[in-house]
């Protein structure tokens, strides 16, 4: 419960910051130049019944279910795997998601660079095969002889992953959505909604197989 309060707090202090404390600033050459692409972009602005009809959505919303998956169900079980099942010491349960964040932010950096030269697509297949060589290392956690080694380069492993397939997938969405930003709303609330969805069935199907004692 106090875990809980602090981080509300914080993000709530944070967002009240974020809200105060940015300006945006429009200069005169991109209002012309929303002005004079107003009429163009009302022309060809896609509502939600658009986006229903397009194939592109439904794709887009499978890979971003499928990245959502893989993020938070491993923020969910990564502690629980890390005391129950390897019966690692306590630091570890703050170590390894540490080891995680990190090497998810360093792997931020790259990201624009790898984008431009790779593509958006091929930059997400890099960051599946950095979630492969996690797992592979979760499984056969006893490959190196270390163990806590082990975790730890199957921890940045997974953070690194994770970063690089979230924000792709946030970018192709992104994307999709273009100049039709008045109904980019429905775009990311439909997103998150079978993000949402299908992480609370997999939960649900997870704890009826293997039930904790």
């Amino acid at each position: 419960m106090y875990l809980t309060i602090i981080v509300c707090s914080v993000g709530l202090l944070f967002q009240v910051l974020f809200h105060l404390g940015t300006r945006e600033r429009i200069s005169e050459r991109e209002l012309e130049y929303q002005e004079i692409n107003s009429s163009y972009s009302n022309q060809q602005a896609r509502d939600w019944k658009g986006y229903l009809k397009s194939f592109s959505f439904y794709y887009l919303a499978l890979l971003y279910l499928s990245t959502r998956l893989v993020v938070n169900m491993s923020q969910v079980y990564l502690t629980m795997f890390v005391t129950d099942t390897l019966q690692l010491d306590k630091p570890s349960i703050a170590l390894i998601p540490l080891v995680c964040y990190l090497s998810g932010f360093c792997a931020t950096f790259p990201l624009r660079f790898m984008t431009r030269h790779l593509g958006a697509y091929i930059t997400y297949v890099v960051g599946v095969l950095f979630i492969f060589g996690a797992s592979s290392l979760f499984w056969y956690y006893d490959i190196i002889g270390s163990l806590k080694v082990n975790v730890i380069v199957a921890a940045a492993l997974l953070g690194t992953g994770s970063t690089i397939i979230l924000v792709t997938s946030l970018s192709l969405t992104s994307d999709l959505i273009g100049k039709n930003t008045a109904s980019g709303a429905f775009v990311f609330g439909a997103m998150s909604f079978t993000d949402k969805l299908s992480n609370g069935i997999v939960v649900s199907v997870l704890q009826q197989l293997s039930p904790c004692p």
